[in-house]
């Protein structure tokens, strides 16, 4: 006797997901023969909100939570200041909004970090 694979098998049908303040709301569906089988809601906090703002030769400028943050390479990371251009271009915002990676200079920052230092302006800042 032989089953159709699909008769086996279940898989999600329907993934739908959205954005709203501080969290990210993502469902699934599974069918089996035109029933709901299960139905996972999976809920994911994140820190911050963050988005690049601009990338130049001598500084990062990120929009952390509706607010601009700026700061030299030479103040954020040694490493960061000294790698080419092309490498710190190629930025990875985790998922979650805690962090940022480097891939092609296995360098990382907190944005807790970031908004720390470079949060607030300060008399005496460039």
């Amino acid at each position: 006797m032989t089953f159709p694979l699909r008769s086996l098998t279940t898989y999600p049908r329907q993934i739908s997901g959205s954005y709203a303040g501080h969290c990210w709301t993502i469902s699934m569906n599974f069918w089996r023969r035109g029933k709901i089988l299960k139905e996972y809601n999976l809920m994911i906090e994140t820190n911050h909100h963050v988005t690049i703002e601009s990338v130049s030769e001598d500084r990062l400028t990120l929009q952390i939570d509706g607010k601009i943050v700026s700061a030299e390479w030479k103040k954020l990371s040694e490493r960061l200041a000294k790698a080419p251009r092309v490498a710190r271009e190629s930025i990875v915002i985790s998922p979650a909004g805690y962090g940022l990676h480097w891939p092609l200079i296995d360098e990382d920052l907190s944005i807790d970090g970031i908004l720390r230092d470079f949060g607030e302006e300060r008399p005496g800042r460039g």
